[in-house]
């Protein structure tokens, strides 16, 4: 008997002031203020101490390891790569182990999963407990406050037999994203009751069969094949592989998982002839495919990783776990207008300015591994400490009116600024979406919060008018209501379905999924409020 998670909310419906629909993010952007602030998480302390004991031997004083617990396919269990050190899942501990020393990989990866083996059993591998997720949950029990996220890679495998030999199977596809819909929330609940506190990321997929499909019996090289091949196989496949990963988007939206954008890294939509296999101009797409992944050799390893690919992916991974797991606070950044930089609690010191400004400090943001942090001047002027990276700047263009606030891409490489009149600038690989720089606004824009994938973002102005771009959707604003003070500042949820303002009197506004954890809009702070951070 097939059963749903009753838990998943229904999609809200978008109206209201915007420009097309939407996702997530972290971050903090205020108005032209006096001090601004951003969180930081300590990661390179040791982890909590076990309440386990020991059943056997003296008891150590040493802490108890920490680990990486890894869930999914093939692809996690490493099939592809020429060495297990090779395979994402354990280059991926190597990169976090600069946050957290001596950590472990605990891989229950088993190759041909699917969802519903993933959630049921019944598949290649046998688990005590009865199936890999199953065995996820009791490893997280008995390992409490040592696992310091969970990785999972799952889905395709639902719809992996669903291209032939030179079609695709609509009805199989359909089924295999049915069986997803319904297993994906049920693993991914089982997981957040067993340790609410860790973090989860999680991957959508690239199409291997971008670049063919495998012969029947030769398993080898289906790039060779592709002349074979109708003409509407890879759009097809592409059309395919997209319904598979806005349902994984979908549910680790609503289950607050951090999507690890894989189809983005792998330029799934890049049509463009500006790749090449064997000498011979292909799509980028198709490219990609071939670099990183065995479907243009003979290795007979087809839809797999190649080593290439292993790094690919371990890179994208380590940039999601980074964001993950420093979503909550240890100390505090404040700025002031004239540029200086003042760590609270356990935040590092990069660096701040001493010099003259030309124009007052009035936004702080901090890079996605905490690591460093970026100040921004009316004038647009972009100031750059620790591993923050500059990549430009308006300090000596005339603007129509100034700028207000940044945000930072998820990478890092790139960021935005946003001017009181709506006027976006992009820097770096930073996107432009849109502004409302050539409108008439009734109160002038004061913050900015991008999607976190970085392909769209909102913009909020004083009387609480939010105004969406690219793929940010919109859940609601205050722009029709009458408030007592303006809002300053705006943050996104971590699941991306919705968003908070808030008010120079502290008054807290949440809409579509964003919680709401009460307000000062009582007892009003001494000083007004000008900037809004998550924990």
């Amino acid at each position: 008997m097939e059963w749903r998670d009753a838990r998943r909310p229904l999609p809200i419906p978008r109206n209201g002031r915007t420009r097309r629909p939407g996702r997530t993010t972290l971050g903090t952007v205020g108005v032209a203020l006096l001090a601004l602030a951003a969180t930081w998480v300590g990661l390179g302390t040791a982890p909590p101490a076990s309440a386990v004991t020991p059943t056997a031997g003296p008891r150590s004083s040493a802490p108890p390891p920490s680990y990486q617990l890894s869930l999914g396919d093939s692809l996690t269990a490493g099939w592809g790569a020429s060495a297990p050190a090779l395979d994402y899942a354990n280059q991926l501990v190597g990169r976090e182990s600069v946050l957290f020393p001596g950590l472990r990989l605990e891989n229950l990866a088993c190759p041909g999963e699917t969802t519903t083996t993933m959630l049921r059993g019944g598949g290649m591998c046998s688990y005590p407990q009865g199936s890999q997720a199953l065995a996820a949950v009791a490893f997280l029990v008995a390992h409490p406050d040592q696992v310091r996220y969970i990785t999972i890679d799952i889905g395709i495998n639902n719809i992996d037999t669903c291209p032939g030999a030179s079609t695709i199977d609509q009805a199989c596809v359909a089924s295999g994203i049915g069986h997803l819909d319904d297993d994906l929330p049920l693993i991914i609940g089982d997981l957040h009751r067993a340790a609410p506190d860790v973090p989860i990321v999680g991957a959508d997929s690239y199409d291997p069969f971008l670049a063919g499909e495998p012969a029947a019996g030769t398993n080898d090289d289906p790039y060779s094949q592709l002349a074979g091949l109708s003409p509407g196989f890879s759009p097809a496949s592409l059309v395919m592989v997209d319904s598979l990963n806005a349902a994984i988007a979908l549910t680790y939206g609503f289950e607050g998982v951090r999507l690890v954008d894989i189809a983005d890294a792998f330029q799934s939509q890049d049509a463009a002839t500006t790749g090449t296999v064997a000498g011979v101009p292909v799509p980028q797409n198709v490219a990609d495919i071939c670099a990183w992944l065995h479907m243009c050799d003979s290795s007979g390893l087809t839809i797999h990783l190649n080593d290439a690919g292993e790094s690919v992916f371990a890179d994208q991974f380590g940039q999601a776990v980074d964001q993950a797991v420093t979503t909550g606070g240890d100390g505090t950044w404040l700025a002031d207008a004239g540029g200086g930089v003042h760590p609270l609690g356990d935040a590092p010191f990069f660096g701040d300015l001493s010099s003259r400004l030309d124009a007052p400090i009035v936004s702080l943001a901090s890079t996605g591994d905490q690591r460093g942090y970026w100040l921004v001047a009316a004038d647009g002027g972009v100031f750059s400490f620790g591993d923050a990276h500059f990549d430009g700047s308006t300090g000596v263009d005339h603007l129509d009116r100034p700028v207000v606030g940044m945000a930072p891409t998820p990478d890092g490489h790139g960021y935005w600024l946003v001017a009181a009149d709506g006027g976006i600038f992009s820097f770096g690989d930073a996107h432009f979406y849109g502004s409302t720089g050539g409108e008439h606004l009734d109160r002038p824009v004061v913050g900015m919060a991008p999607t976190p994938g970085g392909r769209g973002y909102w913009l909020v102005a004083a009387d609480g008018g939010v105004f969406s771009f690219g793929d940010a959707g919109f859940f609601g604003s205050t722009g029709g209501l009458h408030l007592v003070d303006p809002v300053v500042a705006m943050i996104v949820d971590r699941a991306g379905t919705g968003y908070s303002l808030a008010a120079a009197d502290g008054g807290l506004f949440t809409f579509g999924g964003a919680p709401f954890d009460g307000s000062l809009g009582g007892s009003p702070a001494a000083a007004p409020v000008v900037a809004l951070a998550g924990s």
